[in-house]
C-alpha cells in the first residue's frame, strides 16, 4: 500500500529534529463530581471518550459530545473504562468483574465482548472507521501484557520481536497501528505497525517512549520520560518530534488524535497531582 510505504520512508528518519510546539488552547475535562479524569480518544466530531472515578477504586466510562457529558457502564460490571471512539461513533474500551477483565464494543446501544482467546484480561483500546480494534491481552499462565488487533472476528498478536510485553493502543483508518513494548532490559519504547513491519518511535534522550494514538495523517501522539521524570507530550509529524505541555502543569501525557490535529490526554497539576483529562486545540 503506497500510504504504508509513505510512513515507512518518513520513519526511517524519525528522531533527527526536536522542536516545541507552538502555543496552544487547551481546556480541562472533568467529569462533574468526579476524583479524576482521564480524556482517551476523539473523532472527527469533536467527541471525546474516557474514564472518570468517582472512588478511588470504582471506575466509569464516559461520552463528551456537544458538551454534554454521559457516563458508560456495562451492565453487571464492577467497573468500566471507554478508551477509543471511531467517527461512527462506536466506542470501545474494558469492563472488570469479580473473576476476569474483559473488552468491548459499544455500538448502537448494544455492547459486544471482546476477549483474546485463553485470556483472563483483555482490554479494547482503540477502533478505527472499519472496526479494527486494537488492545491488550494477558493469558492465564503469563503476567506479561502483549498487543493484538481485531479484525473481521480473528484475533492477532501484535508484539516487536524481543520485546518482553507490548500493549497495542491507536489505529487510524489507513490500519496503521501504535503502541509501545518493553525489552528484556526493561527499555521501553513506542513504535508504529504496518503490513507486517514494526518502526520504532523513541523520542530523543527519553528513558521511557509510548505511543498512544495516530491519526489519518499518520501523526502520532504519546509521552515520554527523561531521567526517570514526570511524563511529557509529544507529537510526532513526518520525522520531526515536537512537544506540549498542560500549561503550568506537573505531567502531561497525550492519547488521541483526531484527523482536524485535536488532541486529548490528561494532566496533572503540582498542588494534588489529581489527573484532569484536556483538549488540545491547534
Amino acid at each position: 500500500m503506497f500510504e504504508s510505504i509513505k510512513l515507512i520512508a518518513v520513519l526511517l528518519i524519525s528522531g533527527l529534529c526536536v522542536i516545541p510546539a507552538r502555543s496552544q488552547t487547551y481546556t480541562t475535562i472533568d467529569y462533574p463530581g468526579a476524583t479524576q479524569t482521564y480524556a482517551y480518544g476523539i473523532n472527527k466530531s469533536g467527541d471525546i471518550v474516557g474514564t472518570y472515578f468517582d472512588t478511588p477504586t470504582s471506575s466509569h466510562g464516559f461520552l463528551l459530545s456537544g458538551g454534554v457529558y454521559s457516563s458508560i457502564d456495562v451492565p453487571g460490571a464492577t467497573s468500566t473504562v471507554a478508551t477509543g471512539i471511531n467517527d461512527r461513533g462506536q466506542i470501545v474500551g474494558a469492563y472488570y468483574t469479580a473473576s476476569s477483565t474483559k473488552g468491548f464494543v459499544l455500538s448502537n446501544g448494544t455492547y459486544t465482548t471482546l476477549q483474546y482467546p485463553g485470556a483472563t484480561y483483555t482490554l479494547a483500546q482503540s477502533i478505527n472507521n472499519v472496526g479494527q480494534v486494537t488492545g491488550a491481552y494477558t493469558l492465564s499462565a503469563q503476567s506479561k501484557n502483549h498487543g493484538f488487533e481485531f479484525s473481521q472476528g480473528t484475533y492477532t498478536q501484535i508484539e516487536p520481536q524481543g520485546s518482553v510485553q507490548s500493549q497495542l493502543w491507536g489505529i487510524n483508518s489507513r490500519g496503521i497501528s501504535v503502541g509501545f513494548a518493553t525489552r528484556s532490559d526493561n527499555t521501553t519504547s513506542g513504535f508504529a505497525y504496518s503490513s507486517g513491519k514494526f518502526f520504532k518511535i523513541f523520542y530523543p534522550g527519553s528513558v521511557l517512549t509510548a505511543a498512544y494514538g495516530i491519526n489519518r495523517a499518520n501523526e502520532i501522539v504519546g509521552c515520554y520520560q527523561q531521567n526517570m521524570g514526570p511524563n511529557e507530550g509529544f507529537i510526532w509529524t513526518q520525522g520531526t518530534y515536537s512537544t506540549f505541555f498542560f500549561p503550568l502543569s506537573y505531567e502531561t501525557c497525550g492519547y488521541g488524535v483526531n484527523d482536524a490535529g485535536q488532541i486529548v490526554g490528561y494532566y496533572a497539576n503540582f498542588s494534588d497531582f489529581i489527573p484532569h483529562g484536556y483538549l488540545r486545540n491547534p
